[in-house]
This record gives structure tokens, sequence and C-alpha cells, in this order.
């Protein structure tokens, strides 16, 4: 895990997990920003702290014929999280159903 003093360096390392892959797999499909509070919509230097506060949420998609490939950037009470996930296509009916088994299984 990478600890930044300065907020705003994740949406550089999610800017790199971008570039990445954009080069593998070419421009996403989706590519958003989501915010829940404009306060620092209009200073982007304030962006990182809006991402820790969890005003803002950055959000890229990608897929091939198997997969699926999201890239998150979100954060909370000051603290932020970026990655990467790959979903399988061929399995995601199968997770669907495990999840609903799960939920019935709690009443």
């Amino acid at each position: 895990m990478e600890i930044h003093s300065n907020k705003s360096d994740f949406i550089q390392d999610y800017n790199n997990f971008n570039e990445i892959l954009k080069k593998k797999y070419g421009e996403p499909l989706e590519d958003k920003r989501f915010w829940k509070n404009d306060l620092y919509k209009d200073d982007y230097s304030h962006w990182g702290m809006a991402i820790s506060l969890g005003h803002l949420a950055l959000y890229s998609k990608w897929e091939t014929p198997h997969t699926a490939i999201i890239s998150m950037l979100a954060g909370e009470n000051f603290d932020i999280k970026c990655g990467v996930e790959y979903s399988s296509k061929k399995l995601k009916n199968l997770e669907e159903k495990s999840k609903e088994k799960k939920e019935m299984e709690a009443f």
C-alpha cells in the first residue's frame, strides 16, 4: 500500500493504473467522476481532499470478451482506496446466485 502525504498523489496513482489499462485494453467504455458534494469541484488541487472525504469518486471500466475490468479511486473519513478489479463474465451468473443464497440465509 502506497502512503502519500498529499492526497492528490492518489489521483496520479489512479491515472497511472488507467494508462497501463489503456495500453492493454484501449480506451475505457466508461470513464466517470461521481460528485456527492461539489465543494472542491472547481479546484483540481483539492480533488485529493474531496476523494478522502467521500465527496468524489473516479471510475473507469473496460471489457474483453470474457472479463470486466474496473478501476476506481474512492474514499471516506480521510482514507483513500485505489484499485483495479477483474471479474469473469462467464462466472457472473454463479456469483449472483451465491450472493442471493447468502441474502436468503440472512433471514
